[in-house]
């Protein structure tokens, strides 16, 4: 939260007025019974203080604000699933939802079973189905085709099956049950647009034994992408589909006047709601929620340093966490992921950094491997995928332009998402026969930029990332 902008306090308050029990001015019927509430994924990363919690704070809101179900993004494999399991586990001690957590795609390889299908794990359902004002609506969530999204280590245990196959199952299901309305929540999409991803076009398709259609609402995520559409089926009606965003900057909603009798919808209007639009009213009872763990995380955070500039874009901090990198692993070179850095921390001129501070510039618990490699191995990564990187070198090696044809060996700290990637040894690029030794250090990437800002604060220096790292080698052999 910003000036009282932004924050999920915010988020709740403009989720209450799109209810008509928050309009009409009436006390006793303020219950919200007119919105089915469903997170798409990638609930948990982006702030100190639901990182530090891992999660937990985010639940506690979540809570308060009604959800009805949430999905698995391919963020909720960031710490690994077991982490977010807990959150469904029926202990109260280590935090529980109450709302269920759903997937229909998700599958165990080595028991070749949906997750949702595990009898000894109950925290995942295929679907659900809630009701609303007598009218019973059918909630379907599936992951797409986002594995590259997800650290690799993480994902072994795990495959997704197809999209569209799952989403029917489950709609057939839901259909049998009596469903007069079927949501169906991808965590994936296409930024040309809500007709690009054919998968929706496919679900707006599907029907059941007697030819009737199933899905009435499709919800995208993952793409980041602002977007409201229709697919148009075969009879000439459409499926309203929506994607609001990222960042908490949006709602995505879908206004439905259903006729009971006539078992269909009448009209339906798509709309994305912005958060800043309800100024800094928020929802009391999740503005406590979230205050509650943030107090406590402020007694418990200390100042490493205060800054001696305003950092206002994460690409400021490429070099320097770079730099890091090399300087921690007394390597050759260095190479991240951009999307490693999520944002600048809100580290203003003449201000404290906290260990919050970097939690936002790196939410991610991603350790650091320590390769020896071919020069022109790297050089070729360097120039065929470097612009979804950032590169650090050590002031006596070559420069990058002058690998091309080299065939001695470097030393290269990379982070574990982008070794264990398809784009470093899978199928779009794999730079294995030039590697020969290879280890597992497990330094958090994130921990060493705490360690590097704290060593500017013992020095008495103010910090300031253009004066580049002052960590030096560490020890992990």
């Amino acid at each position: 939260e910003e000036n009282g902008k932004g924050g999920l306090s915010n988020t709740a308050y403009a989720i209450d007025t799109l209810s008509r029990y928050f309009n009409d001015d009436d006390d006793a019927t303020t219950t919200r019974d007119d919105i089915v509430l469903f997170a798409n994924g990638d609930m948990f990363q982006g702030t100190a203080l639901s990182n530090i919690t891992k999660g937990r704070a985010v639940i506690a809101a979540m809570n308060e604000m009604g959800f009805d179900g949430m999905g698995v993004g391919n963020h909720e494999f960031d710490w690994g699933l077991d982490v977010i399991f807990d959150y469904w586990d029926n202990d109260p001690e280590n935090g529980e939802a109450n709302f269920p957590l759903i997937s229909s795609n998700i599958r165990h390889k080595e028991k070749n079973s949906l997750v949702a299908d595990l009898d000894e794990d109950d925290a995942v359902l295929a679907y659900t189905m809630v009701e609303k004002e007598g009218v019973k609506v059918g909630i379907i969530a599936a992951i797409g085709p986002c594995e590259n999204s997800i650290l690799q280590t993480r994902l072994v245990d795990y495959s997704f099956d197809s999209v569209v196959s799952s989403v029917k199952n489950a709609a057939l299901a839901l259909d049998a049950a009596g469903a007069d309305l079927i949501s169906v929540n991808i965590h994936y999409g296409d930024t040309q647009g809500v007709t690009s991803y054919k998968a929706n076009g496919e679900i707006a398709e599907l029907k059941n034994d007697e030819g009737e259609y199933l899905v009435d609402v499709i919800f995208n995520g993952h793409t980041h992408s602002m977007q409201t559409g229709d697919c148009r089926r075969g009879d000439g009606s459409a499926v309203p589909v929506v994607q609001a965003g990222s960042y908490n900057e949006a709602l995505g909603y879908v206004k439905i006047l259903y006729n009971e009798e006539e078992d269909r919808v009448i009209e339906y209007e798509r709309k994305t709601l912005d958060v800043d639009s309800v100024g800094t009213k928020y929802n009391e009872n999740v503005e406590k929620a979230v205050d509650d763990y943030a107090a406590k995380l402020d007694d418990e955070l200390v100042t490493l340093a205060v800054s001696d500039v305003t950092v206002r874009s994460k690409s400021a901090l490429y070099s320097y966490v770079a730099d890091i990198m090399v300087k921690a692993f007394d390597a050759d070179y260095a190479v991240s992921n951009t999307g490693g850095l999520r944002g600048g921390g809100g580290i203003e001129k003449g201000k404290p950094i906290t260990e919050a501070n970097l939690y936002e510039i790196i939410p991610f618990d991603n350790e650091v491997y320590f390769v020896t490699i071919q020069g022109d191995a790297l050089y070729k990564f360097y120039t065929e995928q470097g612009d979804y990187y950032f590169f650090g070198k050590k002031n006596s090696a070559p420069a990058f332009n002058v690998l091309e044809n080299s065939k001695e060996k470097y030393t290269l700290a990379i982070i574990d998402y982008v070794y264990t990637s398809q784009y470093f040894t899978g199928k779009y690029g794999d730079y294995r026969p030039y590697i020969s030794s290879t280890e597992e250090t497990h330094l958090c990437l994130r921990d060493l930029l705490v360690l590097d800002v704290a060593l500017y604060g013992e020095a008495g220096l103010a910090w300031n990332p253009n004066q580049g790292a002052k960590i030096t080698k560490q020890t992990w052999r």
